[in-house]
């Protein structure tokens, strides 16, 4: 049941996603749009309003602006598009900063950790072209995509929490909290697709009643859940309340932690 409605759910999840899923990075020679090149002449705009001296950036605006040439990425790039920046200096390859490096000082040179993160970031702007908005609508598409895998890997360490939050009741082993944990999990797939579901009526239709229905499901949620601990462990509702407010907090921080994991750690494979 849970393979089921967990397949079930990221298959309509993934279905009504909307992110580009060809996200590869963009050669500097490429030809930009109309649409494209009034995007970046607007963000060039902003940033000459906390330099308006700045010729070259006025130029490239201007560049952008004319309809009657065609124009390279690569023309209207500027500095703070490509390269990383270490101890106030601006390298463009590994290799310049390797060198620089290696003049410094060994007090004064980067540890292993910015050094590998220095490295990372040149794999990156190699890769999509400097183009940030670009890499992380990978890094969202891929952990997108990695979503599953965090809730199973989380599964086990939910179980985990009720062991403890229930360590003295000794009737149930680690594989009773895992069964609960199951069962919490299938009724939180098929929440979140009616949610889903009333949230496309909602777009569909125009219509504030399903907002209401919306948030009705979700107090449904949690009440579940309290319900689910009352009637499974038999304890008072004095107790299972204040385990009910502790699972929440912890299980929200253990969410938080693996989520965090993930997402570095798909922005490291990128």
């Amino acid at each position: 049941m849970y393979l089921f409605t967990s397949a079930l759910f990221f298959l309509v999840l993934f279905s009504t996603s909307h992110i580009d899923p060809n996200l590869q990075g963009v050669d500097k020679a490429t030809f930009l749009s109309n649409a494209d090149r009034k995007e970046m002449a607007g963000e060039y705009k902003e940033d000459l309003k906390e330099n308006p001296k700045d010729t070259l950036l006025k130029n490239k605006i201007e560049l952008l602006l004319d309809t009657t040439r065609s124009v390279r990425l690569s023309e209207v790039l500027t500095d703070s598009d490509s390269g990383i920046v270490s101890n106030d200096k601006r390298y463009y390859t590994v290799r310049e900063y390797d060198s620089s490096q290696q003049m410094l000082p060994k007090g004064e040179r980067d540890g292993w950790i910015e050094r590998a993160i220095a490295k990372k970031r040149f794999e990156i702007n190699e890769k999509y072209s400097g183009d940030e908005k670009r890499f992380f609508k990978s890094v969202g598409y891929t952990f997108l995509h990695r979503f599953p895998y965090l809730m199973f890997v989380s599964l086990p360490f939910f179980a985990g929490l009720l062991k403890l939050l229930y360590i003295r009741r000794k009737a149930f082993y680690y594989s009773d909290h895992a069964v609960f944990t199951l069962y919490h999990y299938i009724f939180s797939f098929i929440i979140l697709l009616v949610i889903m579901g009333l949230g496309g009526l909602a777009d569909w239709l125009n219509s504030g009643f399903f907002g209401l229905v919306t948030t009705a499901m979700i107090i449904a949620w949690f009440v579940y859940l309290y319900k689910g601990l009352r009637n499974f462990y038999g304890q008072s509702r004095g107790k299972t309340l204040a385990k009910f407010f502790l699972l929440l907090f912890v299980g929200f921080l253990l969410m938080l932690i693996l989520t965090t994991f993930f997402f570095l750690f798909t922005a490291y494979q990128a």
